[in-house]
């Protein structure tokens, strides 16, 4: 650029500054990619974090990466027992942009499982949305998550305690 006369060197500056803070800006949206794996292993290391234990099966065909059989637990020292939570199966999508988008079945049933006072329990939850996925974007030290559905709900399906069947109402 070539500065002229009369033309304050304030403007100039504040120009060329915000020019190249869109650039640079610009440029680390470009190269913040996140990766199907990555996503997935951000999401065991937050439940792990937080106490579970986590499995799942991996398997990864093209851009897709799904776990499935994924089994989370967490102890409960208090009384040597444990709470475990089981879902089918998790699709991670890489889209070709750096986004994830992370798919859920439209029924996606959950079943939590435990013991407490030496009684066991079990729940079905069926979370029930339009299909929309979730989609996951940055790069692996921050990652943000997008959701939107049109409609989303949560069932109350199954419940048994010691082997007995609850009725719903």
């Amino acid at each position: 650029a070539v500065l002229q006369k009369g033309y304050p060197m304030t403007v100039f500056l504040a120009r060329g500054t915000s020019a190249a803070a869109v650039l640079i800006i610009s440029a680390q949206g470009a190269f913040a990619d996140v990766s199907a794996q990555d996503v997935w292993s951000d999401w065991k290391a937050y439940m792990t974090g937080t106490g579970y234990t986590v499995t799942g099966t991996e398997s990864q065909s093209g851009n897709v990466l799904t776990v499935s059989d994924i089994t989370m637990t967490m102890p409960i020292p208090e009384n040597g027992e444990s709470f475990d939570l089981t879902m089918a199966a998790i699709e991670f999508v890489e889209n070709g942009d750096g986004t994830v988008n992370v798919v859920l079945p439209k029924d996606f049933p959950i079943a939590v499982a435990g013991e407490g006072d030496g009684e066991k329990f079990s729940i079905e939850i069926v979370y029930s949305h339009d299909g929309a996925p979730m989609v996951v974007s940055g790069d692996t030290s921050a990652m943000a998550y997008d959701y939107a559905s049109s409609a989303a709900t949560v069932t109350l399906g199954n419940i048994n305690a010691d082997g007995k069947d609850i009725p719903a109402d």
